[in-house]
Order: structure tokens, then C-alpha cells, then sequence
């Protein structure tokens, strides 16, 4: 399985606008995200198909909060995509560590405002090969408290990904996420080459090895 900077000008921002309203309500969180999920699209596929957008492997960090406060950190990706960085530092910390808590990025920054009293932030970072396989936990620190994705995170999401031209298909969650997954590793089990679309898939932390092994019960939220 596999697994930027919009200026209001250009493919990435007219990409943002129609994918925005073509992924509006899609989401159970649909007015908090939609915003984050339509700008996702965008830049990924702007990593897929524009020639004059600087692009590298990337890490892609996104959540929010919603407008009672409670803090959302979404699955973490690895793709390639053009780079995309706080503009400027704020109350939030995104912290992300591998094997034995060592320190691998760490970025301040403020939440973007949306309409409906929430906020959300989405940001492509730099990834470097070396981190691959070895990351461990990111966690997402703000004045509302503080959200963790690891290892024994479950919440399967797919992001479908049209071969030729680079669009986004479909941004899964869920049940329907799992079913996506389970569709594609059957069709590279019976060899298939035959799809239009690569798929790629996160249950929290970025990886390739499949679902996280169910883990010791945590007392905080995931």
C-alpha cells in the first residue's frame, strides 16, 4: 500500500475551490473540515501533477478543533506534495518523535478560523527517509488539551488517488476507508494491475505494514 503553500493564485488555489465544494458534507465533522480536507486535495493533487510547484516527500499533519473546544488530530500521511509550514508560531504544538521518545519535528503555530466557531490547520513538512518506519507517536498539544497518535492508533483512512492525472477521488474514513483498503490488497494479491487509482493509507501514524496491533488501553484520547 502506499501511503505547499497556496497564495490564492495558481492550479493549487483554483484546485482547493472546486474540490472544496465537491467534498462539502462528505464528513461527519463536514463544516469543521470540509476547509482542510478540499485544501489537502489540492496540494496532493498538486504534487501529482503540477510542473512548476517545488515537490518532496512531505508529512502530512492536519486536525482542529471544533467549536466545543475539544482538540482533533487526523491521520498523519507520507506523499509527495509541495511543502506547506506555520507562517507564524501560535498556542499549539505539534511534536512528532520516534523509537525511545527521540525528537524528530517540532512546529508552533496558531489555528486557522473558520466560519462556524472552529479551526483547523494543515501543514506539509518535510520528511526525510531515515524517519521511515521509525516514528513513533506525534502529538498535538493547545489550551484545550492535548490529542496523541501512535502506534496503537486505529482509525483507518484512505485517500484515493487517480493514477494519470493526480485528482483526488475519494478521502475515506471509517468503514468505508476499510473497505477501500481491504478492496486494494485484494486486487494486489491476485496480481491485478489493471486499476486507475493508487490508494493511500494511514490508521494514525503513516505506514505500509498494514493495521496497528491492538494495544494497552489508554485513559487519554487518540
Amino acid at each position: 500500500m502506499e501511503e505547499g503553500r497556496p497564495n490564492g493564485r495558481g492550479p493549487v488555489a483554483v484546485r482547493m475551490r472546486r474540490l472544496r465544494s465537491g467534498l462539502e458534507g462528505s464528513f461527519g465533522h463536514a463544516r469543521t473540515s470540509a476547509f482542510f480536507v478540499a485544501l489537502a486535495a489540492a496540494l496532493i493533487a498538486a504534487g501529482g501533477t503540477a510542473t512548476d510547484i517545488p515537490q518532496d516527500q512531505v508529512l502530512m499533519l492536519w486536525g482542529g478543533i471544533s467549536p466545543d473546544g475539544r482538540l482533533r488530530l487526523d491521520p498523519a500521511f507520507v506523499m509527495d506534495a509541495p511543502e506547506k509550514m506555520p507562517s507564524s508560531p501560535g498556542p499549539y504544538r505539534i511534536e512528532v518523535t520516534g523509537e525511545g521518545a527521540s525528537p524528530l519535528l517540532s512546529l508552533d503555530f496558531d489555528m486557522d478560523e473558520i466560519s462556524d466557531g472552529s479551526g483547523g490547520f494543515l501543514f506539509m513538512a518535510p520528511f526525510r527517509e531515515e524517519w521511515r518506519g521509525a516514528l513513533d507517536r506525534i502529538v498535538l498539544r493547545g489550551p484545550e488539551g492535548t490529542v496523541t497518535l501512535d502506534r496503537y492508533t486505529h482509525r483507518p483512512m484512505a485517500i484515493v488517488i487517480d493514477r494519470e492525472s493526480g485528482q483526488i477521488r475519494a478521502i475515506l474514513r471509517g468503514a468505508a476507508a476499510e473497505a477501500r483498503i481491504e478492496a486494494a490488497a485484494e486486487g494486489a494479491e491476485a496480481g491485478s494491475t489493471a486499476s486507475d487509482t493508487r490508494v493511500l493509507v494511514s490508521y494514525g501514524l503513516p505506514s505500509s505494514s498494514g493495521p496497528p496491533a491492538p494495544g494497552p488501553p489508554r485513559s487519554g484520547p487518540c
